[in-house]
């Protein structure tokens, strides 16, 4: 079993190819995992006959690989549903997802913890609190790994957008199904950051 790295850029940027690779390198190393081969690709994420890719799905369909190291999910795939497929894959054949940069260093633990590695983010799971108030949104639409939401004032000329994995993960309606649902949730106001949602359910 072994450790492979895989690296993708939309355009011709080697400069930043060498420093994802060299940033994956160190972080085998760190583990003590000597890394067998290297796969790149220079190409758009949601292109999936990329040959890198295709060669690297095939070394974790032989069982060749232990794990898979990368700098992000969106480094992998751009397509939702390809994601779940990798994940999928990885899952059946004991391979594991890395990626260093950001807060994806244990993508591959469960198909659940990759989903949400794949929608740019690593999901926190959220239950109500005293004094958590529930408002009624709807998923306007899906846009790439994100879903548009309208409540209170936010219309659907000023929708926010949010992760749509955290949606998926906390209803169970599949990423496809989502424009048009209506929800409740929890909306809180992050200083930081603005308006955040949390805790989905079904309306």
């Amino acid at each position: 079993m072994s450790t492979f790295i895989y690296l993708r850029v939309a355009d011709g940027a080697n400069s930043d190819l060498n420093s994802a690779e060299e940033a994956c390198r160190e972080f085998a190393a760190r583990r003590g995992w000597e890394v067998t081969d290297t796969y790149r690709d220079i190409t758009g994420g949601m292109d999936n006959d990329r040959s890198g890719y295709v060669r690297l799905k095939e070394a974790i369909a032989a069982g060749e690989a232990a794990r898979v190291i990368t700098t992000s999910p969106q480094m992998l795939t751009r397509d939702y549903a390809e994601g779940r497929r990798l994940a999928r894959l990885a899952d059946e054949h004991g391979a594991k997802l890395y990626g260093v940069w950001g807060d994806f260093s244990l993508m591959g633990a469960d198909l659940a913890e990759t989903d949400a590695a794949m929608a740019g983010r690593t999901a926190v799971p959220h239950v109500d609190e005293p004094g958590d108030e529930r408002v009624e949104v709807r998923v306007m639409l899906t846009f790439d790994t994100d879903a548009e939401l309208v409540f209170g004032n936010r219309t659907p000329q000023n929708p926010l957008r949010v992760p749509a994995v955290d949606i998926v993960r906390d209803t169970g309606i599949p990423f496809t199904e989502l424009p048009g649902a209506r929800l409740t949730a929890v909306v809180t106001e992050d200083p930081e950051h603005g308006q955040r949602v949390t805790a989905y359910r079904r309306a």
